[in-house]
């Protein structure tokens, strides 16, 4: 497949914008204190994908396959987590969001 100048800088600029949604995203939740540090997580959750937010059950990925990079966020339940996920901006580009409950010991 030839170089296609046009749909490199297409791509450039769909991730420079990801970028700036997702650290703004990010922010938010810091201010409002919902991140926290990471533990392990349990194997329930859902699945939040594609441009039409739909949530469904795993089955989820192996780790080393797709993580592009995780965050923990703090939520009442379950649904609530699925909602904040649903605002991640990967899900504009097709992509897909695992909602996972942490481990506690």
């Amino acid at each position: 497949m030839p170089y296609d100048e046009e749909l490199a800088n297409r791509i450039r600029g769909a991730l420079v914008n990801y970028s700036k949604v997702e650290e703004k995203r990010m922010e938010t939740l810091l201010k409002e204190g919902r991140l926290t540090p990471g533990q392990r997580l349990t194997n329930a959750g859902k699945v939040v994908s594609g441009t039409g937010k739909r949530v469904h059950d795993g089955p989820f990925a192996e780790g080393k396959e797709v993580v592009a990079s995780f965050c923990v966020i703090k939520a009442a339940s379950l649904d609530e987590a699925v909602e904040f996920a649903k605002a991640c901006p990967i899900l504009d580009y097709d992509g897909s969001v695992e909602v996972r409950e942490v481990m506690t010991y």
